[in-house]
């Protein structure tokens, strides 16, 4: 529902700009294709409205409206981010810019997992001026991209900075990251020692659950099995899959008892 209500609010938006009696007629037609769920047909009436209008006005709404259908509802990304990227191209509003450029580097972070793109898309909305509301969110996911993409040591950077600043949004869970970097360069001593600075502050307890698991993966590999049997069974009763502790639990049992003969 919330969807459509964005959706229908964009429609408002781009009945009430000065078009022609025919224009409204189309988008009209559009937006019926959408509340019938009709979202493929809905898509290519915006397009064929496109190759009707040479307008840089019209064509900037009408562009942004088609990358929201295939964002939303069609889960067809790359379109999407064509679209927006058809809005950046098009505009000189900022505004727009910013908007476009949120949704691209969103898509790319959560969606596509394509995390070099998405740092590049990240780093233009924190180097844009003034400073924008949202860009602790920016700086953050800029830090995580870099670290999923390629290990980047400039990733675990921005982290700390972001851990040094003391009104930032995301001052505690850049800690959790700090870990994960260390765990993926498979430094499991100062991945723990993160980790375990990262749960003295955390108010959340599913954080906290995840967080753990992965230490207590992290004194697996370092052979600490005592440690890691202890910390699996402290959360057994919280990890979403009560399976998967029971698992390791047994594993590293074996392990130890071999360990004896």
């Amino acid at each position: 529902m919330t969807k459509l209500i964005l959706l229908i609010v964009n429609l408002f938006f781009l009945l009430s700009c000065d078009f022609t009696p025919q224009l409204n007629k189309d988008i009209l037609r559009a937006q019926v294709s959408i509340n019938l769920r009709e979202y493929k047909q809905a898509a290519y009436q915006y397009e064929e409205i496109l190759k009707k209008h040479s307008s840089k006005d019209i064509r900037i709404k009408i562009a942004y409206q088609l990358a929201e259908i295939y964002s939303i509802y069609l889960s067809e990304y790359p379109k999407a981010i064509f679209y927006y990227k058809e809005v950046i191209n098009l505009s000189q509003d900022p505004l727009w810019t910013i908007k476009a450029e949120e949704k691209i580097a969103d898509i790319l972070f959560s969606y596509q997992k394509d995390y070099k793109s998405s740092a590049f898309h990240y780093k233009r909305l924190i180097d844009f001026t003034p400073k924008l509301e949202r860009f602790d969110m920016y700086e953050f996911r800029y830090a995580i991209s870099l670290i999923y993409f390629n290990k980047d040591e400039k990733g675990v950077d921005v982290l700390f900075k972001i851990n040094s600043t003391p009104t930032h949004e995301f001052k505690q869970k850049s800690l959790y990251y700090v870990g994960e970097y260390y765990y993926l360069k498979q430094d499991w001593v100062k991945a723990v020692y993160y980790w375990k600075n990262y749960i003295e502050n955390e108010p959340r307890k599913d954080n906290i659950v995840k967080a753990k698991f992965l230490m207590a993966n992290a004194y697996e590999m370092m052979e600490s099995l005592k440690i890691a049997y202890a910390t699996y069974k402290s959360i057994i009763n919280d990890y979403p899959n009560r399976e998967v502790i029971t698992r390791k639990l047994s594993s590293i049992y074996d392990r130890r008892l071999a360990r004896k003969r």
